[in-house]
């Protein structure tokens, strides 16, 4: 009977070991009981210790890919090289070059000089003239005087992606008794500045500050400056040592300048991100940056635009 895959009805107890089939005649159910429990206790710790192997063995073989690789919109880099590359930084220390690593043992693209400031700041002129050199040392928020008019840009800005938790994060940030709590995600920087009207939120907001500005679109900086003017402004005013934040989340992947094609022929990548131009403008902004496992990330989204194309048929 080893080895014969069948179960066979015994006096008091169908017990069968599961290794060799074999069949336990005059078994009591305390019996069956006891070597449930041991063969229970037996799998789960073979299992755990499967688990431990796998994943000392992943770590031994991706313990090296500790950088963030980043992909953009004009990037002449390929699939196949983005993994040997070094990471691009997302927030650069100085606002002129990328330092070239020397040290690099990697085989892909050389990484390329930055464009300095000087060359690519007039293409901005009309955005970086709307800011201030100095803040006034007066708030603890970057504000200023426009004559009798105090005008205040945010203190911090929090970026991220979606389904990476940046709304969670928002919520507890706003709990601070000196973070005011404004309209989450303008979207200024990466979408407004470049003519976006849409209103997919803050739909009341957007069209009264729209109206008070008096123009067609969001583009303008004065635009930015009314939003957080109607939200914040006098608060501060109040208390000088409460702060306001941006936390669109495009200002992560957003560029300083759109068609930077037309303007750098010669160049094969985005001489200018929003990480130089909010730097050029605030060069002491605090960045939150939220990134969540790419893999997990899509199956969420996935799994959300599922629930939202259900809850959308359902109320049609």
């Amino acid at each position: 009977m080893i080895g014969r895959p069948y179960l066979q009805e015994v006096k008091n107890c169908p017990c069968v070991y599961p290794i060799h089939l074999q069949l336990v005649k005059n078994s009591t159910l305390s019996d069956c009981a006891e070597f449930l429990k041991n063969w229970l206790a037996s799998t789960i710790t073979f299992g755990c210790l499967m688990l431990t192997v796998i994943c000392f063995v992943n770590y031994t073989l991706t313990r090296k890919e500790s950088k963030l690789h980043v992909a953009y919109p004009g990037s002449t880099i390929s699939n196949e090289q983005l993994f040997r590359v070094h990471a691009i930084p997302l927030f650069r220390e100085t606002n002129s070059s990328l330092v070239k690593d020397d040290d690099s043992d990697t085989k892909g693209p050389p990484q390329r000089q930055r464009i300095p400031k000087r060359r690519w700041e007039r293409h901005l002129q009309q955005v970086l003239d709307g800011f201030p050199v100095n803040f006034s040392s007066e708030f603890r928020n970057p504000c200023w005087y426009e004559g009798t008019e105090l005008q205040c840009v945010p203190y911090f800005y929090q970026l991220g992606s979606y389904k990476c938790g940046t709304t969670d994060l928002w919520d507890k940030l706003i709990q601070h008794p000196d973070v005011l709590p404004v309209a989450k995600e303008p979207h200024w920087w990466a979408w407004r500045r470049l003519g976006y009207t849409n209103t997919p939120i803050h739909k009341d907001l957007v069209l009264h500050i729209r109206n008070e500005t008096g123009q067609d679109d969001d583009s303008s900086v004065q635009w930015y400056l009314n939003l957080y003017k109607n939200q914040s402004v006098e608060q501060i005013q109040k208390n000088p040592k409460l702060i306001f934040g941006d936390a669109s989340i495009s200002n992560l992947w957003g560029l300083g300048i759109y068609n930077w094609k037309r303007h750098f022929p010669n160049q094969t990548d985005p001489p200018v991100f929003l990480s130089d131009l909010i730097h050029a403008v605030q060069p002491t902004a605090k960045i939150t940056v939220t990134l969540r496992d790419p893999v997990e990330k899509y199956f969420q989204y996935i799994r959300s635009q599922k629930r939202n194309s259900f809850a959308l048929k359902n109320k049609n």
